[in-house]
């Protein structure tokens, strides 16, 4: 019997240290146009959303939970975004930015 209290404490303590350990970051999706025709401008705006998270991250984020950014390249064709958008929905993000249908071809 007095061997199963320090069990006890023990195992009370490591579930409350694993309580504690780090919040779950925040998933935000991108899908752009990464590659092909006009990548430039899908690319860029890649590097805009991961200097947004970038700062906010050394913010400290929000109430402690970083963001993770995952990102999807819709080739600038509509059905490869309708792919990425579900991949995303998948992976289980909180926000999608994007796509941008302005660089499809009409």
């Amino acid at each position: 019997m007095t061997r199963l209290i320090p069990v006890a404490a023990l195992s009370a303590v490591l579930i409350l240290l694993a309580a504690c350990g780090p919040k779950p970051p925040i998933r935000v999706g991108f899908i752009g146009g990464l590659s092909d025709r006009n990548s430039d401008n899908g690319q860029s705006g890649r590097n805009a959303v991961i200097l947004a998270v970038e700062q906010f991250n050394r913010e400290g984020g929000l109430d402690g939970r970083l963001v993770e950014l995952v990102e999807r390249d819709d080739a600038q064709d509509k059905a490869v975004a309708a792919r990425a958008a579900q991949e995303l929905v998948d992976a289980k993000v909180e926000a999608v930015i994007g796509p941008s249908p302005a660089a499809w071809p009409r």
